[in-house]
């Protein structure tokens, strides 16, 4: 018994130092991959929200794209600017990104139906306008041709109305004259 007495008046309490030292790291460094984690969660979030905003503005030049596919050349138009019906405004050349949402729903045509809901995935449904940017005459090919060049420019929103993305292509469009 003297021998356990000695052996436990040696000790004094550095386990329990060291333990609680070890515990503090640990919850210190769980804080930390918690956060670590929220932050990529949110980012991911982000990611997609730009990825729904971004497909539903590449909807939105296609539908434009289609529906110059079914229009006439405006060759009798002397000024290129009234020659384009494809919107609701007219308008010279513009930035399109970070118009409001005003100038959209004033020019834009609405994807799909109007005043519905085709896109369940977004806020509202793309909107896009139609510009006629040049024509010129194709002379590679025999006969009379000419080429218009139209720009078709959509802005849609993702699950948010933080995301926003502007996607613009050129349209030739070849007929004969």
């Amino acid at each position: 018994m003297k021998h356990l007495k000695r052996f436990h008046s040696n000790q004094h309490g550095a386990v329990l130092v060291i333990s609680m030292l070890l515990l503090l790291v640990m919850t210190i460094l769980a804080l930390s991959i918690s956060q670590t984690t929220t932050l990529e969660e949110r980012m991911a979030g982000n990611t997609r929200d730009m990825e729904l905003a971004f497909q539903a503005s590449e909807a939105g030049v296609r539908s434009g794209e289609l529906r110059l596919t079914n229009v006439t050349d405006p060759v009798s138009c002397s000024d290129l600017t009234t020659c384009d019906s494809l919107t609701q405004g007219t308008f010279g050349a513009i930035n399109f990104s970070g118009l409001l949402k005003t100038w959209w729903n004033t020019n834009g045509v609405e994807y799909g139906v109007a005043n519905s809901h085709d896109i369940t995935q977004v806020t509202e449904d793309p909107k896009y306008v139609v510009r006629v940017r040049g024509r010129t005459s194709d002379t590679l090919v025999v006969g009379s041709q000419k080429v218009t060049y139209y720009e078709v420019t959509s802005r849609s929103y993702g699950k948010t109305d933080t995301s926003e993305a502007v996607v613009q292509s050129v349209y030739a469009k070849r007929t004969l004259h």
